[in-house]
């Protein structure tokens, strides 16, 4: 497959953000188990799997045959975290963000379709030309 200098670049980009962000779930789980809304249970658990998701699709991404899934997994726990970035927008005291401003919170949200687009250009294959 082939893949502009710029697409092979934000694959690299995405692929060590997510790396890192997964071993971040693993360092910091109990603080980002308070992200969670109180209505879902195990946020422990939930923060360690997620995490382990996100190294996978990370090292995904660096694999040619796994590329494209993992820009899709990828994008679906993007949209599972949903649920926890609006927690942290409406109750930011109880989420650990009592001094950050509500547009920071709010702002995490409007960037998750940029993010679910950005993985899923970044890992379709460039146009051929002749």
């Amino acid at each position: 497959m082939t893949y502009t200098s710029t697409q092979r670049a934000a694959q690299a980009i995405a692929a060590l953000v997510f790396i890192v962000a997964g071993l971040g779930h693993f360092l910091f789980s109990e603080a980002l188990a308070r992200f969670i809304p109180p209505y879902i249970p195990a946020p422990v658990a939930l923060v360690l799997i997620s995490g382990g998701f996100e190294i996978a699709g990370g090292v995904g991404l660096f694999l040619p045959r796994s590329r494209r899934w993992a820009a899709w997994g990828l994008s679906a726990l993007l949209v599972s975290f949903l649920p926890a970035n609006l927690f942290m927008a409406t109750h930011p005291t109880d989420a650990g963000f009592p001094g950050i401003p509500i547009a920071v919170l709010w702002g995490r949200i409007a960037l998750l379709p940029v993010m679910v687009w950005s993985l899923l250009w970044c890992t379709r294959p460039a146009a051929q030309t002749s």
